[in-house]
């Protein structure tokens, strides 16, 4: 599962998996110094990843503070699903690499890891290659203090 991860300002907090927070393990875990793009690749066999037949999912978390889950915060279930059958070109690969046809999907969802994983702020699929998610509000950092 790979996830490229654009902000419209600069981001110097944390991007994990949820479950993974503490462990840091590196392909769970991105520690950003700065910027307004990432890209994070997570394995399927790893990372809290859930396997339901064909269907994967994962929670990534997009938290402000290195240290502190804070209002403002998101949470997104990723889901890629290889049981939806669709027609494919066959060709041939020299790496000997193999197309499997997706269904993907992402849903905002509570970044609180108390939080019903099933209620979602918004949704969008696709069955193409990728999935994004725009919305079409911007999400910030809250500011009060504690």
């Amino acid at each position: 599962m790979t996830i490229e991860l654009k902000t419209t300002e600069d981001f110097s907090g944390v991007i994990y998996t949820q479950g993974n927070f503490y462990s840091r393990e590196p392909s769970c875990f991105l520690d950003p110094v700065r910027g307004r793009s990432f890209t994070m690749s997570i394995p399927l066999n790893k990372c809290d990843t859930e396997r339901n037949g064909d269907k994967y999912s994962n929670i990534v978390v997009i938290q402000h503070d290195d240290e502190l889950l804070t209002p403002g915060d998101a949470a997104f279930t990723l889901e890629c699903d290889f049981s939806r059958p669709r027609d494919l070109t066959v060709s041939a690969d020299l790496n000997g690499s193999k197309k499997r046809s997706t269904k993907s999907s992402i849903a905002l969802i509570d970044a609180d890891p108390g939080s019903d994983r099933r209620k979602r702020s918004a949704y969008v699929e696709s069955y193409g290659d990728e999935v994004v998610f725009m919305p079409k509000q911007a999400y910030r950092k809250v500011n009060d203090e504690l």
